[in-house]
Order: structure tokens, then C-alpha cells, then sequence
């Protein structure tokens, strides 16, 4: 289909300007029609593109090549792509179980970030067992998620009261009752 054509085209135009919109197109193509790994193997993979690639992979990419790809070696820096793609990312990760590589993801997080990503690092943080870290990190966050988080980090902590008070906050009133 439409990647065959691209590839027959790749070949008539490398090394023009239309041939670099051509590889561009190649490899998201390739990545919109569920082959990942074809998509990241081609060498027009970066910059710019590599951000588009990560864009399209982070929703429609099968789990396993997902993994593949947004599991980065230990020390790696994640890929210059947008913050909102890179949230995306270590949001999937987190859903999947791989807390470590969504913090590569997040990058270094501190009290003047933004919400979103003092959450994300919050629940790897808590997904790693290290309550305390989520608490800082949920300091002057509100809204149903930061205090679901809130709560479990406090039941991990053994603060029954406090989370007890997380949970009604966060719209959990059962579950409230239930702890007290």
C-alpha cells in the first residue's frame, strides 16, 4: 500500500529535498501501519521526525514494540521530543509496569515543575515503593488523581487518618469508610 509507494519513491528522490519528505512520510506511514520497528530502523528516524515517530508510537505501537523502543538503557536521556509526547510515554510505561524507564521519560522533577509531570513522577515514584518521594512530589497538588496517589502513598506509610481524609478528597468516600 502506501508504504511500498513511499519506498519505491525514497528510491527516485534520496538525497533531495523531496526525498527527505519522502523518508519523513516513510516512516510514519510505517509506524501509523503497526510496523514500529521498521519505522525506528530507517535513518531518517531523528530529529524532528524521530519526535513525530514518538508522537504516533507512544498511542498505536503494540505493547511489546513499545517496550522495545521506550525502554532505554540505565543513564540514557530520553529523545528531544515534546513535553506532552514524553508525558504520553511514561504515562504508557507506568500503565505497563516499567516505573524506572517512565522516569527516564519524565526527566529530573522538582516542587516548580508542572502538575502533570510532579504527578506521573509521584506514581513512579510509588510504583518503586518509595512513598515518601510521591508525598513531596504531590505537595500543593489537588484534583482526583494527585489525591488517589496521595492516599495510597499515605496507607503505604501507615497514616490511616491522612489517607483516610485522601480518599474523601478524591471522591472515594467507600473506600474512606471502609479504612475507618
Amino acid at each position: 500500500g502506501v508504504t511500498l509507494a513511499l519506498q519505491a519513491l525514497q528510491g527516485e528522490t534520496r538525497g533531495t529535498e523531496t526525498g527527505r519528505s519522502v523518508e519523513r512520510a516513510l516512516v510514519l506511514a510505517l509506524a501509523l501501519s503497526g510496523q514500529t520497528g521498521a519505522a525506528f530502523g530507517e535513518a531518517a528516524a531523528t530529529g524532528p521526525t524521530l519526535g513525530d515517530l514518538w508522537r504516533v508510537a507512544a498511542v498505536r505501537a503494540s505493547d511489546d514494540d513499545f517496550l522495545r523502543h521506550a525502554v532505554l538503557p540505565e543513564g540514557s536521556i530520553s529523545p528531544d521530543t515534546a513535553p506532552e509526547v514524553r508525558a504520553g510515554i511514561a504515562e504508557r510505561l507506568l500503565k505497563l509496569g516499567f516505573p524506572d524507564a517512565a522516569l527516564t521519560w519524565i526527566g529530573p522533577v522538582g516542587t516548580g515543575d508542572d502538575d502533570q509531570r510532579r504527578r506521573l513522577a509521584a506514581e513512579a515514584e510509588l510504583l518503586r515503593g518509595d512513598a515518601r518521594r510521591a508525598i513531596s512530589l504531590l505537595e500543593a497538588l489537588s484534583g482526583p488523581k494527585a489525591d488517589a496517589l496521595r492516599a495510597e502513598a499515605l496507607l503505604r506509610l501507615g497514616d490511616l487518618p491522612a489517607a483516610r481524609a485522601a480518599l474523601v478528597a478524591a471522591g472515594d468516600p467507600e473506600t474512606a469508610s471502609r479504612l475507618a
